[in-house]
C-alpha cells in the first residue's frame, strides 16, 4: 500500500524530501500546511487534519507524517454527501479513510462504502478534526483545494491485520435510550438523559459537575451500546443543555446504553491487546503498523500516554515503524456485518 513512511517537522522541508509521485499526509492540527500549495505539480498529494499525529513513540501537535503510495494503490477524494464518484475494485482487500469528524452524513457514508467493500476486504480510518472542535475547519485537502464534508479513500489488493479495543468497563446499567435524534440523546428509561447520566456519575465518583467541564467528566464516564455477544461501542457525549446529551456520533432509539468508565491500566492494556489481534492474519510480511486512536484517550491518560505507545509497539519487531492519528471518531470493520464509527477506542492496522 505504502512505499516508505516519513515524518517532517514542518511543511516547508516537503519541498526538499519529496520526489514525484503520490503521498497521504496526515498532519497535525498546529502545522501550517500554506506550504504545500508550491509543491511541484509531479507530487500529488491527499491529507488531513487531526488533533495530533503519531510517529514510533512520540505524539506532536505540529507536523506531518508522509506516506508514499505504491503504484497499484488507489486513492480519492470525495464528498460524504455524494457517493457517485466512490468505485471500489473487486480485488481490493484493504481501504483507508479518513472523513471530516464533524460531518452529520458519516453513517450513511459508511453504509455506502460498507456495500462496495469485497467480501474479503478490511478497512480502517479516521475523523479528522481540531483540538478546537471547530466544524467550520476545512479538515481535508488535495493539491488544488481543501475540502469539508468530505472524505479520502485509499485502497489496495494488500490485505491488512486489524486489531480494535478500548478498555472501558461498565459501571452502572444497562438502560433503554427512549427518545434519540441524530446525534442527541434526548431521554434515558424516559427520563431527561443529562438528569439520569449527572446522577449515576455522581453517586460513583467524587466529580464536582458543577466545578468540572462537562468534556472532562465524559471522557472518563462515556456511553457505551450494548450488543449481542460483542464489546461495547462507545458513544461520549461532549456537551450537554442540562436535559439532553449531545454525542459525536449517532445513537439510535431503543438502544441498550450503559455508563462505563476508563481506567489507565485498562485502556493501556486494551491498545497491547489490539496490538496482538492486528498480527493474526494470514498475509505478507508486515512493513509497518498503522494506529488510530481516539483522542479521548490521549487526554484521559496525560502523562501516561506514552505507557500505551510502548505497550503497542513492544508487540511488534522493532524494525516495523509505528504512525498514525489521534482521532475524531475511529473506524473499522471486525467482520462482514459492517462497518463501525468508534469512539474512545484504539484500532491498529499492519499494513
Amino acid at each position: 500500500m505504502f512505499e516508505q513512511i516519513s515524518f517532517f517537522e514542518s511543511a516547508e522541508k516537503l519541498h526538499t524530501s519529496l520526489t514525484k509521485g503520490r503521498y497521504l499526509l496526515l498532519v497535525a492540527d498546529q502545522t501550517d500546511i500554506a506550504p504545500l500549495a508550491t509543491l511541484p505539480d509531479d507530487i500529488a498529494f491527499v491529507g488531513a487534519v487531526f488533533p495530533r499525529v503519531i510517529y514510533r513513540h512520540h505524539t506532536y501537535d505540529t507536523g506531518i507524517i508522509v506516506a508514499k503510495m505504491s503504484d497499484s494503490t488507489l486513492s480519492c477524494i470525495v464528498p460524504m454527501d455524494n457517493t457517485t464518484q466512490l468505485k471500489l475494485p473487486e480485488e481490493t482487500n484493504a481501504v483507508l479513510t479518513f472523513i471530516d469528524g464533524y460531518s452529520i452524513h458519516t453513517d450513511r457514508f459508511l453504509e455506502v462504502l460498507y456495500a462496495q467493500l469485497p467480501e474479503q476486504a478490511r478497512i480502517l480510518g479516521a475523523g479528522a478534526g481540531k483540538m478546537t472542535l471547530d466544524p467550520a475547519s476545512y479538515l481535508l485537502f488535495d493539491n488544488t483545494q481543501r475540502y469539508t464534508n468530505y472524505a479520502i479513500v485509499v485502497a489496495s489488493k494488500q490485505s491488512v491485520g486489524l486489531g480494535i479495543k478500548h478498555g472501558w468497563t461498565t459501571v452502572m446499567g444497562p438502560f433503554i435510550a427512549t427518545h434519540c435524534s441524530g446525534h442527541t440523546l434526548e431521554k434515558i428509561n424516559f427520563q431527561d438523559a443529562y438528569s439520569v447520566y449527572r446522577s449515576i456519575v455522581e453517586k460513583i465518583s467524587d466529580i464536582p459537575f458543577d466545578q468540572t467541564p462537562f468534556f472532562t467528566i465524559a471522557q472518563r464516564f462515556p456511553l457505551g451500546i450494548v450488543r449481542y455477544n460483542k464489546d461495547f461501542i462507545i458513544r461520549e457525549p461532549f456537551s450537554t443543555n442540562g436535559q439532553s446529551l449531545t454525542l459525536n456520533a449517532q445513537i439510535d432509539a431503543n438502544s441498550v446504553i450503559s455508563i462505563l468508565e476508563g481506567k489507565a491500566d485498562a485502556i493501556i492494556e486494551a491498545a497491547r491487546e489490539a496490538a496482538v489481534a492486528s498480527l493474526h492474519v494470514k498475509t505478507q510480511a508486515h512493513s509497518n503498523a498503522l494506529l488510530i486512536d481516539c483522542i479521548s484517550r490521549y487526554l484521559l491518560l496525560k502523562e501516561r500516554y506514552g505507557e500505551e505507545l510502548e505497550a503497542i509497539t513492544s508487540v511488534y519487531d522493532n524494525a516495523i515503524p509505528l504512525w498514525g492519528v489521534l482521532s475524531l471518531g475511529e473506524i473499522a470493520n471486525a467482520n462482514q456485518e459492517g462497518i463501525e464509527f468508534y469512539n474512545n477506542t484504539c484500532v491498529i492496522g499492519t499494513l
